[in-house]
């Protein structure tokens, strides 16, 4: 197969070709990638950063801006320490993850402060009893935090529990006893299912720490009001997974 592109410059048509020439298949060269330690293949798919494998395990790793946050929302009342942009007559609102006296049900966008990503991450795991050599396992979300070390005056990457509710101490995003995938979708297609289901699930108090989730927190105009780094950095438990070295690295 042919791929033709046509464009001008200085004054003249041009026209550029790419043959594509199939060299093997999805399963096939995962395999291949997968016989040594951690491979990188970056942006092998318009909706995936990057994948990192090896022999055992496959992570898909998709970058998320934002994260809707179907559930129920309260006042805020007190004070909330080292908070960003705003001033003592700023009116907040934040999710309460239940039902209740003076709740709302509503949909808002979280969007994290510029010194965190979000990693939506895919786990496939090994599993040579089927034609596929990796098999869907789990789904992750953790927080990335970078931020400059005072003593060496470099930057560092740490891996840290995301800031919401229904995610378990190790990361794992709790999808619901009903949720499962079929293992005849391709990458592109296991990555697609499981992140629309995350993004139109409904967030309730299950696994609902107040000392992770306190700062998710937003103004009338439901802007994102943020911590400090260094609050975020003490608030966050660290997630300490040697498998998750790639998104350090």
């Amino acid at each position: 197969m042919r791929e033709d592109r046509y464009y001008f410059s200085k004054g003249k048509l041009f026209r550029e070709y790419i043959e594509l020439h199939q060299v093997g298949t999805e399963n096939e060269v995962l395999s291949q990638l997968g016989d040594g330690s951690y491979s990188i293949i970056g942006e092998p798919y318009e909706n995936i950063d990057y994948l990192a494998v090896n022999k055992h395990e496959l992570h898909v790793v998709r970058y998320i801006k934002s994260i809707k946050l179907n559930t129920f929302y309260e006042p805020h009342s007190g004070s909330i320490d080292n908070l960003q942009g705003i001033t003592s007559e700023t009116v907040l609102i934040r999710p309460s993850w239940g039902g209740g006296h003076g709740t709302l049900k509503l949909s808002k966008t979280w969007i994290p402060p510029e010194y965190m990503k979000l990693a939506f991450i895919t786990k496939l795991r090994a599993d040579t009893r089927y034609k596929k050599k990796y098999r869907f396992h789990k789904c992750l979300l953790v927080s990335v935090i970078n931020y400059t070390d005072n003593d060496t005056e470099s930057t560092v990457t740490d891996i840290h529990r995301a800031p919401v509710s229904n995610i378990y101490s190790n990361g794992e995003i709790c999808m619901g006893d009903n949720f499962s995938v079929s293992h005849d979708l391709g990458l592109s297609e296991t990555v697609d299912y499981c992140y629309q289901s995350f993004d139109s699930s409904e967030w309730n108090r299950d696994l609902h720490e107040s000392s992770v989730t306190k700062y998710i927190l937003f103004d009338k105009n439901d802007k994102s009001i943020h911590p400090t780094c260094d609050t975020y950095r003490r608030q966050l438990p660290i997630i300490s997974d040697s498998s998750l070295i790639h998104l350090v690295s």
